[in-house]
C-alpha cells in the first residue's frame, strides 16, 4: 500500500476538498476526537483552536492507496492508519478517515482513502512534531505489501523513501542497521527479496571478533 503524507492547513477548504463531487462516492468512515461529528465542523473547530498557536499547517494528511488488484476495505484501511500512527506519533490526536471511490480508465470502480490528523495538542497549545515522515512510513508500507503478498511496483523504494541518506534514517529513529539497508538493500526490498544478506555483509564474522569494523 502506498502511504504518502503531507502537512496541510485551512480546515474549511480542506474539508471541501475531501468531500468534492469529482469522486463517484465519498464516505466519511471515522471522525474521532473532534468537537463536532461532521467533517466540516470538525476541521473548522481545529482552525479555531489553531488561532491560539498561529501554526500554518496544523493538519497531517495521509493518502492510503492499495495496489490495483487489492480492495481497500474499511477494516484494512483503519488498521493501516493505526499502524502509521505508531512511528508518526500523533497517537491520541483527533483523526478523520475518508473513503473515495473513482472509476479508472478501465471503468472499474476503485477505492482509496485519506486519514487526517489534527496536529494541535489542545492541552499544550502546540503542534505535534511529525518530522521525517517518509522514512518512518516506508517500513509500514513495505510490511503491508509483504503481508498481503502484493507485487511491489518498480521504483517503489525510490519514491517511498528507500534512498534517504543514512543520517536522516538515524535521526528518524530507524537506527544504523536500517540506514545500511536503505543504502545497500534498496533493489532487494523493492523486489520483495529477503534482506538478510545486506545485514550479513556489515556484520563481523566470527573470525573477525574484536577487530574494528569500519562502515564506508
Amino acid at each position: 500500500m502506498s502511504l504518502v503524507g503531507n502537512p496541510r492547513g485551512g480546515g474549511a477548504d480542506f474539508a471541501r476538498h475531501l468531500m468534492k463531487a469529482e469522486n463517484e462516492r465519498v464516505v466519511v468512515r471515522e471522525v474521532r476526537g473532534f468537537v463536532s461529528t461532521d467533517l466540516a465542523g470538525s476541521f473548522q473547530s481545529s482552525d479555531a483552536i489553531n488561532r491560539g498557536t498561529h501554526w500554518k499547517q496544523h493538519f497531517y494528511f495521509l493518502s492510503l492507496n492499495p495496489p490495483i488488484e487489492a480492495e481497500a476495505t474499511p477494516t484494512f484501511v483503519i488498521d493501516a492508519a493505526d499502524r502509521a500512527e505508531q512511528p508518526l506519533k500523533p497517537t491520541g490526536q483527533p483523526r478523520a478517515v475518508v473513503f473515495h471511490e473513482k472509476c479508472g480508465t478501465d471503468c472499474q470502480r476503485r477505492r482509496h482513502a485519506h486519514a487526517v490528523w489534527c496536529r494541535i495538542d489542545a492541552d499544550r497549545m502546540r503542534a505535534v512534531q511529525m518530522s521525517f515522515d517518509r522514512p518512518k512510513l516506508q517500513p509500514v508500507a513495505r510490511e503491508l505489501y509483504l503481508e498481503h503478498g502484493w507485487r511491489m511496483q518498480r521504483g517503489f523504494g525510490r519514491h517511498e523513501g528507500l534512498h534517504w541518506p543514512a543520517a536522516d534514517c538515524v535521526a528518524a529513529g530507524l537506527g544504523l542497521q536500517s540506514a545500511l539497508l536503505q543504502r545497500d538493500g534498496a533493489d532487494m526490498i523493492r523486489l520483495g527479496v529477503a534482506s538478510s544478506r545486506v545485514f550479513d555483509a556489515h556484520t563481523p564474522s566470527k573470525r573477525s571478533v574484536g577487530a574494528t569494523s569500519r562502515v564506508r
